[in-house]
């Protein structure tokens, strides 16, 4: 009885470390199975940039948030939750946060606005990996200034880092 007793221990602390391992194990990571529940399993390497496009950001799968307008960071997606993770498209939920730059940008209120995310047109970067890079933003409501729609890249024509994908000369358009 008492080795039963020890051997069900063991079977329950190594449940425990699995669970812990699983909650600490968040999404935004580095590989396809790392995601947190409520998240489908990516179908595809393919990454997304978290950190506009600097010398270490070497993307992610599935992030809870995307900064989507760089250099001044006043519009960002948060809260994300991923329904489709595949090789040609990534389809997401969430909040979208903007600076509603009224009466300027620097004294400017944080506005939410919920959203649907589709990222799509993955490009091979430098590095080999390959990266999603158009983000269509469809708010589920009213929108900044009243929009539906907005449209962002997430590459560069001249790529500052080999983990940012150089934008694809053609496909350019409305969202």
């Amino acid at each position: 009885m008492a080795a039963w007793l020890g051997g069900g221990l063991v079977v329950v602390l190594a449940i425990a470390a699995s669970v812990l391992f699983a909650v600490r194990h968040t999404n935004g990571t580095s590989g396809p199975g790392d995601v947190l529940p409520g998240n489908v399993r990516p179908l595809s390497h393919v990454l997304i940039s978290d950190a506009c496009g600097s010398t270490n950001d070497e993307g992610v799968f599935e992030p809870k948030t995307i900064q989507l307008r760089c250099g001044d960071g006043t519009v960002v997606a948060n809260g994300l939750t991923w329904s489709q993770w595949g090789t040609a498209t990534a389809l997401a939920r969430g909040t979208v946060n903007e600076v509603s730059c009224v009466p300027d940008c620097a004294s400017g209120k944080d506005v939410a606005y919920p959203a649907r995310l589709a990222l799509s047109e993955p490009v091979r970067a430098g590095n080999g990996r390959q990266y999603f890079t158009r983000i269509v933003v469809s708010f589920t409501g009213r929108g900044p200034g009243g929009s539906s729609r907005q449209l962002f890249e997430d590459c560069f024509y001249t790529p500052p880092a080999p983990f940012v994908p150089k934008c694809p000369a053609a496909g350019r358009g409305s969202p």
